[in-house]
């Protein structure tokens, strides 16, 4: 039971994070498969920054260069 909670939390997270995406950069025209950018500073994240929850939690909802909110 546990396991299936598991599972179907991490799916829910990777969803949410991939639709969040989507939903932002569609109506501007920009491409789902770049990078993500800080809009402060322009920083493109590395790949390991932009795994959902882990890289929110270990910078604190900040961007990791200007430290300004996401």
């Amino acid at each position: 039971m546990i396991l299936y909670f598991f599972f179907f939390f991490l799916v829910g997270v990777g969803s949410g994070f991939y639709f969040n995406i989507i939903g932002k950069r569609l109506p501007n025209g920009e491409d789902i498969f770049e990078p993500e950018r800080c809009e402060n500073c322009e920083y493109e994240f590395k790949w390991y920054e932009s795994i959902p929850l882990i890289s929110f939690f270990k910078e604190s909802g900040r961007c990791p260069k200007c430290r300004n909110k996401l």
